[in-house]
């Protein structure tokens, strides 16, 4: 190669190398790929530390004397005043579970409803964005014989699907009672909602109807943990 040929490809070589690192240092200087808004690794995260579900009867007839339902489920119930014509309301059951240490970990327990009757329930936390977290409630009304049946094969070493809820009735005082480990037979569905809640904050889940001017509300609070920032 002669001399005047070697120091044409000297050249060339360094325009190459001089071009690569320049777009090297090009890309280096773009920004940074957003990585997008950072979403909580669980309910927990944003403070949550469980579940109460209440379960009252709304009646257009009557005043509101001698009401018992819980403050909370009452400043709610007040809040959706303009949607809900019920002049007296009454607590049929309460209900609460801890939560949650995963999302799209459904829970589930039991209520007692009017006329002794039993309703399944279930809470399955889809989601948290924002500060909020969003819930799929449903209740289903139960056939209390497959229940009694469910429960014997149960304790007899059968399958069952275990709750860990805790009910507080108000027709009979304050009781904590562990739900039966027992898988109830579903028959109609009352309630089947999807809805966004704050930690700390209670909403009206919606509202079934009954025989007369009464129907069934229910009621779900976020609970916060001790301490944590709402």
């Amino acid at each position: 190669m002669t001399p005047a040929a070697r120091a044409v490809t000297m050249s060339v070589l360094a325009c190459s190398v001089g071009a690569t690192a320049g777009a090297q240092n090009a890309r280096g200087t773009m920004p940074q790929e957003r990585t997008g808004v950072s979403r909580p690794a669980s309910p927990s995260t944003l403070g949550l530390q469980g579940y109460s579900v209440v379960l009252v009867v709304g009646d257009m007839q009557g005043s509101a004397g001698g009401e018992t339902v819980p403050p909370a489920a009452r400043k709610a119930l007040t809040d959706m005043q303009a949607f809900l014509p019920y002049k007296r309301y009454q607590l049929l059951d309460a209900a609460w579970m801890l939560c949650c240490g995963a999302f799209r970990t459904p829970i589930a327990g039991r209520m007692r409803g009017p006329e002794d009757r039993e309703y399944a329930y279930s809470i399955e936390t889809t989601g948290g964005e924002d500060g909020k977290l969003t819930l799929h409630f449903s209740m289903r009304e139960v056939d209390a014989q497959a229940i009694v049946s469910s429960s014997s094969n149960v304790a007899a070493g059968g399958r069952g699907s275990a709750s860990t809820s805790v009910s507080t009735s108000g027709q009979h005082g304050l009781t904590a009672t562990t739900a039966a480990a027992a898988t109830p037979v579903a028959r109609g569905t009352l309630l089947d909602s999807t809805f966004s809640i704050a930690v700390g904050e209670t909403v009206v889940i919606g509202t079934s109807r009954l025989k007369g001017d009464q129907a069934l509300i229910a009621l779900l609070t976020a609970a916060a943990k001790p301490g944590a920032a709402r």
